[in-house]
């Protein structure tokens, strides 16, 4: 264990030493700030603190050229995600996450690329009160994961993903969302994290944080429009010219519109569709990569609280 890992788990203690040592039966103005899939920080409704949720969802995205080269490519990815939710000595909220997700990939080029690309991670996310700073929370994130071409768990495909933010809640309608993500052995391996989260009425939300910042409409108590954006950064260990160890960076963006439908108080789901853009597939050798030019995507997604 690095002398880095170690300073670390002696501050989260610290922390949460501070938590247990209030008299007061639990933390005053408590919210519980989930990590649903593709969301750092989510402000979750106010509903029962305890509870379970699966989120799921595909994505197409048709077949399209590639710049200086024959060929096309075209991706169908899916994920999903089981989610817990649990108050540690009734103060503290911790979430465990289990994800699987996988890119599937058909193309034609003179390059080769891996038909699949998988993850799988699991998740530990804690939130405490900052100090004794008024509506200060701060959330550790920790995610092992293995990112590789065939569902593998060999060690050079291993990332322990950290997550380290700052959650300030202004008022009931302004929370600010700052820090810093790790992510050991990537080429761009620290990224900064800051966003807001606004909600100037019961109808409009404006959930601007990474990694799928989006502006939600209630046209109803049941219908939503709302905005998207997605910004994705992965990289996968896969099997090339007889060898498991080659690096292969998967890079895209999109941004898009959708509606979402609420099916009852457990279940939420939502059809979207847009534009990606900016999408290479490289390897770290330099000896292939694809450019793939910009496209449409549709997707549909569902969240099941149970």
């Amino acid at each position: 264990m690095t002398k880095q890992n170690l300073l670390n788990i002696f501050f989260v203690i610290f922390l949460v030493s501070d938590v247990l040592a209030q008299t007061e039966p639990g933390m005053e103005g408590k919210k519980i700030y989930p990590k649903k899939l593709e969301m750092f920080v989510v402000q979750e409704p106010e509903k029962d603190d305890l509870f379970s949720e699966v989120d799921s969802y595909i994505r197409f995205m048709p077949a399209t050229g590639v710049d200086a080269q024959p060929g096309k490519v075209s991706i169908f990815e899916s994920a999903l995600e089981y989610m817990y939710n649990y108050e540690l000595f009734g103060k503290i909220p911790l979430e465990f996450t289990l994800v699987g997700k996988t890119v599937n990939i058909d193309n034609t080029t003179v390059v080769e690329l891996p038909a699949h690309l998988t993850t799988m991670s699991a998740g530990l996310n804690l939130t405490l009160p900052f100090f004794n700073y008024k509506n200060t929370y701060f959330r550790l994130s920790l995610t092992p994961q293995f990112l590789t071409d065939n569902w593998s768990a060999y060690t050079n495909s291993f990332h322990l993903g950290q997550q380290y933010i700052l959650i300030y809640q202004f008022d009931e309608k302004l929370t600010l969302v700052g820090g810093v993500g790790y992510m050991p052995n990537y080429d761009a391996s620290v990224y900064p994290i800051f966003g807001f989260i606004y909600k100037p009425n019961n109808k409009l939300t404006f959930n601007l944080v990474p990694e799928t910042p989006n502006i939600n409409y209630a046209i109803n108590n049941k219908l939503s429009v709302f905005v998207e954006g997605n910004m994705t950064y992965e990289e996968y260990r896969v099997r090339r010219d007889g060898t498991r160890n080659t690096v292969l960076k998967y890079i895209e963006s999109s941004a898009g519109v959708g509606l979402q439908y609420e099916i009852n108080k457990y279940i939420t789901s939502s059809f979207s569709l847009g534009n990606v853009f900016e999408r290479r597939l490289k390897y770290e050798d330099s000896l292939g990569k694809v450019n793939v030019n910009n496209g449409f995507y549709t997707e549909f997604r569902i969240e099941a609280r149970i």
